[in-house]
């Protein structure tokens, strides 16, 4: 079998990157926190976008309150992660993702995103249940997933 690739979507990264929990307190950051150690274990390679990293400092910045200096540091500590790609989209990344909003209820940038997740052929990785069950129903099979089910299905 080839290399298991994943896209992680923000939600995913602001988890870790948070220590997010519920109010019941389940731990939010664990599961996203297991699928970047297998990357370092080079078990699977993951991507985000350049969007994703916009959107998680404007987050960290505006919702969450964290100081610039921070915000900067966990940016830059994002691109030292083995495994884990920053991918900048392109035109036909974009003209991909307008023609998937066209035909179907994506906003833009899950557009972008579903238009990178087919590029490198790949899993995605979200806690948008909405997002996740577009790309399922466009896909005709099971390739989007939450962190934990993500976990489940490539043990």
């Amino acid at each position: 079998m080839g290399s298991i690739k994943a896209f992680l979507d923000t939600d995913v990264i602001l988890n870790w990157l948070c220590k997010e929990s519920t109010k019941e307190g389940e731990a939010l950051w664990e599961a996203p926190y297991e699928i970047l150690k297998k990357a370092e274990k080079e078990e699977i390679v993951l991507y985000t976008t350049l969007i994703n990293i916009m959107e998680i400092r404007f987050v960290l910045r505006r919702k969450k309150r964290w100081k610039e200096l921070e915000i900067e540091e966990v940016i830059r500590d994002l691109g030292k992660i083995d495994n884990f790609g920053i991918i900048i989209p392109e035109e036909t990344d974009l003209i991909t993702g307008f023609n998937f909003q066209a035909s179907h209820m994506l906003d833009p940038f899950d557009a972008i995103y579903l238009s990178v997740v087919d590029k490198i052929s790949g899993f995605l990785v979200s806690r948008d249940r909405d997002f996740i069950n577009i790309v399922n129903k466009i896909k005709g099979k099971l390739t989007a997933f939450t962190p934990e089910s993500f976990l489940e299905t490539i043990k």
